[in-house]
């Protein structure tokens, strides 16, 4: 048996159907999947010898600290043993803490019937005629973290200029926070927000199907939705688990999961779906020039100050 850590609900019912009972069958094994979030308290419980499953797929902040924990093997082995990896594109085998698996592109949606000119940079966010219009999330969302550490760079002198991005993010103010990226897009087409961090997938498909919105890219760097497998260091099927994370990045496995969540392969031998490339998705280089990533260890060193300053500079 090999123990997988992943979400629940139609994440897993399509993890089942493309690839996990397959697997089970090729490998006379069993797949035990836990999607009991959080996942984090499960390892502090367990210790580092004696993880609660032996492949973890979670985003790349989690990943970071179950890393700095000492829980997960270093990348380099796991790459080694996975050769899938041989094909993937370089920052999924060195920007993450095991293997990128999935990815998204991150910038910002908008109701391309009300917005003219579209946005083109990060800062037209901030632009005085969306006042109370955007949307935004709360600093403990991932999004809402990767775009305050950006901003460091963009309005001050780097990623780790905190005092710039407190600025900025005041200056958001007044902005609608969602818990959840869906929650955006309704708002979007109801007209509360007209414009909003948001991954590309769901909004790009929204618009094929005749939503009232569209996704740009920004200049200024565009961060990305990190799906980071990991392997742990105490696990006792590393075999089984190196060789799921392998069928996980098979190229027509990546196409077909990709195809049903409207995320990007790792894979860079990945024919893209019809769905994706109706999106103007590619899989080549140029989607991943101007990739952009959080310094964790940063983030992790701070977080707590800044959540805590963020919730007082909302509530003044």
């Amino acid at each position: 048996m090999v123990r997988l850590m992943e979400w629940g609900g139609i994440w897993l019912e399509n993890s089942r159907k493309i690839i996990l009972d397959e697997f089970e069958k090729e490998f006379n094994c069993k797949v035990e999947v836990d999607v009991g979030t959080p996942f984090l308290p499960k390892f502090a419980a367990s210790g580092v010898d004696d993880p609660p499953a032996d492949l973890v797929n979670i985003n790349l902040d989690q990943t970071y600290k179950l890393w700095s924990d000492g829980y997960l093997v270093d990348k380099e082995e796991v790459v080694a043993n996975v050769p899938n990896a041989a094909d993937c594109w370089e920052f999924a085998t060195t920007k993450g803490y095991g293997i990128i698996r999935y990815w998204d592109k991150l910038g910002l949606v908008y109701r391309k019937d009300l917005v003219d000119p579209a946005p083109t940079r990060w800062q037209d966010m901030w632009d005085d005629k969306f006042a109370g219009k955007r949307g935004n999330y709360s600093l403990e969302h991932t999004y809402a973290i990767k775009l305050f550490s950006l901003c460091g760079e963009i309005f001050g002198k780097d990623k780790y200029d905190i005092e710039a991005s407190k600025q900025a993010y005041e200056a958001l103010k007044p902005v609608k926070l969602a818990d959840l990226s869906v929650v955006i897009l309704e708002w979007l087409i109801a007209g509360e927000v007209l414009i909003g961090n948001q991954q590309a997938g769901e909004p790009l498909r929204r618009e094929l199907d005749g939503a009232p919105m569209s996704w740009a890219e920004c200049a200024e760097g565009t961060p990305g939705l990190y799906n980071d497998v990991c392997v742990t260091k105490g696990s006792k099927q590393k075999k089984l688990a190196y060789a799921l994370l392998n069928k996980m990045l098979d190229p027509e496995k990546q196409a077909a999961f990709c195809d049903w969540v409207g995320m990007r392969p790792a894979n860079k031998k990945t024919q893209l779906p019809q769905s994706l490339q109706d999106m103007g998705i590619t899989n080549d280089p140029s989607e991943i020039a101007n990739l952009w990533f959080v310094d964790w260890k940063w983030w992790w060193e701070n977080a707590d100050e800044l959540t805590e300053w963020f919730s007082a500079m909302m509530a003044r």
